[in-house]
């Protein structure tokens, strides 16, 4: 599936079997949720995460399984 962000126009191809309920924008950090297959603005993220290697998109090998990273969650204590 490729998504065009509606706020920054960045195109985004995510390859999932699953049901996709909401779209952050790796670009721009607009939050969106999904209605009736149109993208709805939700809120727009300000934070910059830091030193963040793992990249969405990237896909790598583990045990002879291909896995895509798909979502990050960075925390801060």
């Amino acid at each position: 599936m490729e998504l065009t962000c509606p706020k920054c126009n960045q195109n985004s191809t995510i390859e999932l079997d699953i049901e996709i309920v909401n779209f952050g924008c790796p670009s721009c950090g607009s939050l969106f949720s999904f209605e009736n297959s149109n993208l709805k603005f939700l809120k727009k993220q300000n934070y910059t995460p830091s030193d963040n290697i793992l990249k969405i998109g990237l896909k790598g090998e583990i045990e002879g399984e291909i896995y895509e990273i798909v979502g990050l969650i960075i925390k801060k204590v």
